[in-house]
């Protein structure tokens, strides 16, 4: 049990190390932007479908700022998802108790639902007998080809 609590604080350290790196590069992006909005006189809004609308005089700061923007936003995502799985690993360190529950004991069934024996040999056969009877077809016609040749 102490080998389980080890390994929760070993994921929850590395989570939230990667937590600080990613809110890092969250705030360099953040400053990036100001620093090209305000050098090449980026104005953005947002537009009627919620998007974010980027105008400017030089086309490849706008693109460059586009560009920030999109990673801005993916690494806003995936910080959300991590400050999640932080706050789990969190919950899960702070209970000690199992999370696993058996709730009815198992039993064997009465009866065997799949496969049904009988029905899957019948499908067989008759499949056997339709491939064999092609078969026969198949090679009485190359017979017949080869003697008209």
């Amino acid at each position: 049990k102490k080998q389980v609590q080890v390994t929760k604080q070993k994921i929850y350290d590395a989570v939230s190390n990667q937590l600080n790196i990613m809110q890092q590069q969250l705030n360099e992006y953040v400053d990036t932007l100001a620093m090209l909005g305000q050098q090449y006189k980026i104005k953005v809004s947002s537009g009627n479908d919620g998007s974010v609308v980027v105008d400017g005089s030089d086309y490849k700061a706008v693109q460059l700022y586009k560009s920030i923007v999109a990673k801005q936003t993916g690494l806003i995502r995936e910080l959300n998802n991590l400050a999640s799985i932080k706050g789990e690993q969190e919950v899960s360190l702070k209970n000690s108790e199992s999370s696993l529950y058996v709730t009815e004991k198992a039993f064997v069934s009465d009866r065997r639902e799949k496969p049904v024996r009988s029905l899957v040999v019948v499908i067989t056969m008759l499949v056997t007998l339709v491939v064999s009877i092609l078969g026969v077809l198949l090679i009485e016609q190359i017979r017949e080809i080869k003697q008209q040749l």
